[in-house]
């Protein structure tokens, strides 16, 4: 009765020189881990790509401007692929209504940092917080003047 081993090469019973066949192993799976590092790092590239298409900080007493911004950093985020249009669709409405509830009535421009929003938005997509808990995040951060604060941080890190 013959019986398959896969350690055999060849009808003569020669096995495999086992180190060679470790070697080959240890390639494949270094190969397939570069490969999954390049998808990393290119799915990094477009998140800062768009990112970099939004303005660092914007100041506005125009409701229809704050709308606008918000709508792009949605519409950015929705660019992705790995994050459909209704994972971000209105997910920013809570912080514009509180900036507009707060800042417009007292003629108070409103500043924001769309940059900043953006990669929090996509990290805490990525981390799978629901809608409300990101939304309710972002005007958190904002009462706590926390967005300027990322954005020095960020600045300072990236010099």
């Amino acid at each position: 009765m013959l019986i398959y081993n896969p350690l055999k090469t060849n009808h003569k019973n020669e096995v495999l020189n086992k180190p060679l066949f470790l070697f080959l192993i240890s390639v494949f799976l270094f190969l397939i881990g570069t490969s999954s590092f390049a998808d990393t790092e290119k799915q990094q590239r477009a998140v800062d790509s768009l990112a970099q298409k939004l303005p660092k900080r914007l100041m506005t007493i125009v409701d229809k401007t704050l709308d606008d911004q918000f709508a792009e950093i949605e519409r950015s985020l929705s660019e992705l692929p790995e994050i459909s249009r209704k994972e971000v669709f209105l997910i920013t409405l809570p912080l514009e209504n509180y900036i507009e509830d707060i800042y417009f009535p007292a003629n108070r421009p409103a500043v924001i940092y769309p940059r900043t929003i953006f990669l929090i938005l996509y990290e805490e997509i990525n981390k799978e917080n629901s809608k409300k808990k990101i939304a309710q995040h972002l005007v958190e951060l904002q009462q706590r003047n926390e967005f300027e604060k990322i954005t020095r941080r960020k600045a300072k890190k990236d010099e």
